[in-house]
């Protein structure tokens, strides 16, 4: 019998397939013996799905999917702290899969005074079985809640009241697949490249393919009115940080200063922000 697993810091999803009145479906069940979340609650989220009857054509296209997630994207999905995809063959040099993984989180803050917290997320990456490579990156995520303008409601979240925006800014070369660095973030990566130092996250809307926000959208340039202020924030509570580091340490932090220009005018509209705000 032929698997594959998603394994979760609290679960384990297996890709199996059966034999139902001798027709092959493979669907996505919970692996009941590794299963520590509520089965009932967690059913509710997990739905069990027939795919094709082709062998090639069932396993191929799920492997390459998970494969293939950022492993950023473990910045913004707060419930989820590792997501490991793994192959087992007959033959183990056929065997392929990775793993992202939050391993730490250190430096939790609140700053009520505007509405925010901060925090260090240290995350890691393995490529496949056989990777011996130990990428790592750190991260310094700034979470701030701004008040809705009403110019900018829209009735999609008309019971939304705070934006919530989230920069993360990385320390040292960031963790990516392929030649992919998503700028902005709506819980997911986008395809769009913001050349800024940093990440954007926030309840942006976006177009039906996912792959692009609406930039002439009034609730998303809500949001990007309010990320000049949030970069500010964050910026001098991580130079409040290196206070007692040594001071050839300082200027690193400038490096987050948004200085190459982007294709898109509204985040060269949010850096000319940054600047003036500075």
């Amino acid at each position: 019998m032929a698997s594959q697993s998603i394994i979760h810091s609290t679960f384990l999803v297996q890709l199996l397939e059966v034999d139902v009145f001798q027709v092959k479906i493979r669907s996505v069940l919970p692996h009941s013996s590794l299963l520590t979340v509520n089965l009932d609650s967690f059913m509710d989220i997990l739905r069990a799905f027939e795919l094709d009857d082709s062998v090639t054509r069932q396993v191929n296209p799920v492997k390459k999917q998970l494969s293939s997630i950022h492993p950023e994207v473990l910045l913004f999905l707060s419930k989820i702290e590792s997501l490991s995809v793994r192959e087992d063959n007959e033959n183990p040099e056929l065997n392929t899969g990775g793993e992202i993984a939050i391993t730490t989180e250190t430096n939790f803050r609140t700053r009520k005074s505007v509405d925010a917290k901060s925090y260090t997320l240290h995350l890691s990456m393995e490529e496949n079985s056989t990777d011996k490579l130990d990428r790592k990156c750190s991260y310094y995520v700034w979470k701030q809640k701004f008040a809705e303008k009403q110019e900018n409601k829209v009735e999609k979240r008309m019971e939304v009241e705070d934006w919530v925006v989230t920069l993360a800014f990385p320390n040292g070369e960031r963790l990516r697949r392929g030649m992919s660095s998503p700028g902005i973030y709506a819980f997911l990566p986008t395809e769009m490249v913001t050349n800024f130092p940093f990440i954007i996250q926030a309840d942006f809307f976006l177009e039906s393919s996912r792959e692009t926000i609406l930039l002439d959208d009034k609730w998303n340039q809500g949001i990007f009115d309010c990320v000049p202020l949030a970069f500010i924030n964050a910026l001098v509570s991580v130079v409040k940080m290196t206070e007692d580091a040594p001071a050839s340490s300082i200027p690193r932090m400038f490096h987050f200063l948004p200085i190459k220009t982007s294709h898109y005018p509204t985040f060269n509209a949010v850096r000319e922000s940054i600047k003036a705000a500075g």
